[in-house]
């Protein structure tokens, strides 16, 4: 398996219709900062601490509500980088 098809055991991923408070303990439990956000077996985009910190609570959302739909990163773009 290789970097592009994700987690092997699911466990670093996160459902975007997860809570915010979900995701922050799911990186708290990980040790990391991001997450890639899955529907089923697609990739769709990443939520970040910094997206939780910003667009979430600083906009006074509420965290046991808000979905990580809600702040995660949608596009995301991948570079090959022996094609450069």
């Amino acid at each position: 398996m290789d970097a592009s098809q994700g987690p092997a055991d699911g466990l670093g991923e996160i459902d975007p219709d997860a809570t915010l408070r979900e995701a922050g303990r799911r990186m708290r439990l990980l040790d990391v900062a991001a997450l890639p956000a899955c529907e089923g077996p697609d990739f769709i985009g990443v939520v970040t601490a910094q997206d939780i910190a910003t667009r979430g609570v600083a906009e006074g959302v509420d965290p046991n509500e808000a979905k990580v739909r809600d702040v995660m990163t949608w596009q995301m773009f991948f570079f090959d980088a022996e094609g450069c």
